[in-house]
């Protein structure tokens, strides 16, 4: 079995707490997280 690498376990970590939708996350519990982190993080679009 090949290691994940941070992102891929990042993934797995939100798999397993039902956030399988980044994009879509503002229907999600966690949406505020969200949008907090795409102000700063690179890999996710900015959340209006």
């Amino acid at each position: 079995m090949t290691r994940m690498t941070p992102s891929e376990a990042f993934v797995e970590t939100l798999a397993a707490h039902g956030v399988t939708d980044i994009f879509g996350s503002w229907a999600q519990p966690s949406w505020m997280l969200w949008n907090l982190r795409a102000r700063w993080h690179p890999l996710y679009p900015p959340v209006s």
